[in-house]
């Protein structure tokens, strides 16, 4: 309970003039050596301290009228403490009065463990997945849509980052978008544990009109032959019209290429029409 609540009772051992009181809501700084954390990049699993609070037994002078806001509790790992769950112990020495002129001492922590997530800060890179709706007039067709950049560097705890296979850009739409238009977009983190190398994307479609085409007696091809064994394969007739719709000016007739599959064919004799 965070506060400084205080109650007190008279301990048989205590040096005249003093009492043993209990000082509640103390909260817990939990720090990791900064030397360890730059050498080994060890850091909290959620990027930051855990939230703690306990009690301080203390014997201090009758007159003292002690509060939470008179203690700090304060505790160091190192790499010896490094576990994904690792039981730390909150001693009477982590304990101590912001003022020593005071003549508090502390003799007891309750709680006096605590599960702390420790794990090792690492980094990776992943690519930007785009979350957009595309609701263009008819007739327009997106055929490529440029990002820069196409992925991103992230940082922060192994397991985290482990289950991290993309970066998600915020929602955004392209209802109004038309050629020479760009757009800057936020990215979203996952955690914010997690550290981003870029905050936002640029994002630069490239959207074009469909336009018919037809291409005049094109012959068909026959596909896989062989299943049809001893059978001889007539085809009548044996060229079509194609009429599209399409964005792609290079489409020629020469890149169209008709076919009849065979294999798709599950009876076949004479007369067979498929």
């Amino acid at each position: 309970l965070l506060g400084g609540h205080v109650y007190s009772k008279r301990a048989a051992d205590a040096a005249a003039g003093e009492e043993v009181v209990w000082i509640q809501g103390v909260p817990v700084s939990f720090e990791i050596d900064p030397s360890d954390a730059e050498e080994y990049k060890i850091m909290f699993g959620r990027g930051t301290p855990p939230k703690a609070a306990v009690s301080l037994q203390v014997r201090a002078p009758r007159d003292a009228q002690l509060s939470a806001e008179d203690f700090i509790v304060r505790k160091t790992l190192t790499l010896a403490d490094y576990n994904s769950n690792a039981q730390i112990a909150i001693e009477p020495r982590d304990a101590w009065a912001v003022d020593r002129k005071r003549k508090a001492t502390v003799l007891r922590v309750d709680p006096a463990m605590f599960t702390v997530n420790l794990d090792r800060q690492t980094t990776k890179v992943v690519p930007v997945k785009l979350n957009y709706s595309l609701d263009l007039p008819p007739k327009y067709e997106l055929i490529d849509l440029e990002v820069v950049p196409d992925e991103v560097r992230i940082s922060g705890p192994e397991k985290a980052l482990a289950a991290i296979q993309a970066i998600e850009t915020r929602d955004f739409s392209l209802a109004d978008a038309k050629n020479g238009y760009m757009k800057i977009v936020d990215l979203a983190s996952p955690q914010d544990y997690v550290q981003l190398s870029a905050q936002a994307v640029q994002v630069t479609p490239e959207i074009v009109s469909r336009q018919s085409k037809s291409f005049l007696n094109g012959p068909i091809r026959l596909l896989n032959s062989s299943f049809m064994h001893d059978y001889v394969c007539e085809l009548k007739p044996d060229r079509v019209d194609i009429a599209i719709e399409t964005a792609r000016s290079e489409l020629t007739a020469a890149s169209l290429h008709p076919f009849l599959d065979l294999s798709q064919i599950a009876t076949a004799g004479p007369g067979y029409v498929g």
